[in-house]
């Protein structure tokens, strides 16, 4: 090749080395993400009746102390009576209804803490393929 030679340069498709690569969506995937085997071996706590102020820091220092602490999202939405809601998620529980109890004895400030099982488990979304 000279220097005077002008060779036509296209964008790659994919932006990450990750993105091409192809593997099986059955449910017995080996190559599965970290987040998609946490996701099965986890329960989820929604949580409900805590101070406005409360960040996802403030509530995993409270959840930590009752077992592992994986994941705590709080929404920017409200509940229909107003009030802030989170969703905390749990590795290593062996009895989610003890969990769910001691949850509920939390007090912060004049809150007291409500907790119950999610009802619902979003599926997971299926990858877009190229």
């Amino acid at each position: 090749m000279g220097d005077n030679e002008w060779h036509e340069v296209t964008r790659r498709k994919y932006n990450s080395v990750f993105q091409c690569l192809k593997f099986p969506s059955s449910g017995n995937n080996r190559y599965s993400s970290k987040e998609d085997q946490t996701q099965k071996i986890s329960k989820s706590v929604f949580v409900t009746n805590f101070p406005d102020h409360y960040t996802a820091r403030d509530l995993w220092n409270v959840c930590v102390v009752y077992g592992k602490v994986v994941d705590v999202f709080i929404p920017f939405k409200r509940s229909k009576a107003g009030k802030r809601y989170a969703f905390v998620r749990f590795i290593r529980v062996d009895n989610l209804n003890r969990l769910i109890e001691n949850l509920s004895t939390i007090w912060i400030g004049s809150f007291r803490l409500h907790a119950n099982v999610v009802r619902f488990r979003r599926e997971p979304k299926a990858n877009d393929s190229p």
